[in-house]
């Protein structure tokens, strides 16, 4: 399913998912784009330890014109339970690489410079313990059109008298990949 889209010009950012899907390395993802000027950009995030059903919570997006270095989504709305997963991305339309300015507690998974030939993308995740309303912030190294996104994922929840267990997690039992 899609989950956002957003286009300013030419520049889209898409983020789809597809919730409870069978995780592991030998799944196969093909980005075509249409003839003409398509300069298309594709990372992948797997996340495990969500609600397999109803998980995604908030989303969030904004873009910036030309001669913008920081960037910031929209605040999304409050978040439905303290325990989150947040999932942000950055798309730039520049040859240019980004520097990450995410703040406190986000971790950096995609960062591909924008060339001739790709887009600029940036993606980070953040995990929080509590209720609120967030955004996903980046700074780029040069100006340019920029789209960006922010979701939420609700945390799976065990039934009650029953331990979640999950092997190669860390403290926090959440495994991104």
């Amino acid at each position: 399913a899609t989950l956002l889209a957003e286009k300013e010009t030419d520049l889209r950012l898409q983020q789809r998912y597809k919730e409870n899907a069978t995780g592991g390395a030998s799944h196969t993802f093909t980005l075509t784009g249409a003839s003409g000027s398509f300069y298309g950009t594709l990372s992948v995030t797997e996340i495990s330890g969500a609600a397999t059903s109803g998980a995604l919570d908030q989303t969030a997006t904004d873009t910036d014109p030309l001669g913008s270095f920081n960037h910031a989504t929209a605040a999304t709305a409050t978040t439905a339970q303290a325990n989150e997963l947040f999932v942000g991305a950055g798309s730039l339309d520049t040859t240019s690489s980004f520097t990450t300015d995410t703040g406190a507690g986000w971790t950096e998974r995609t960062n591909i410079a924008g060339s001739g030939t790709t887009e600029g993308l940036i993606t980070g995740t953040k995990i929080v313990s509590a209720t609120g309303a967030y955004t996903y912030t980046y700074t780029a190294s040069a100006s340019g059109q920029c789209a960006h996104l922010i979701s939420t994922w609700k945390e799976a929840t065990a039934a009650a008298g029953v331990r979640q267990q999950c092997i190669g997690c860390g403290a926090d039992r959440k495994v991104i990949e």
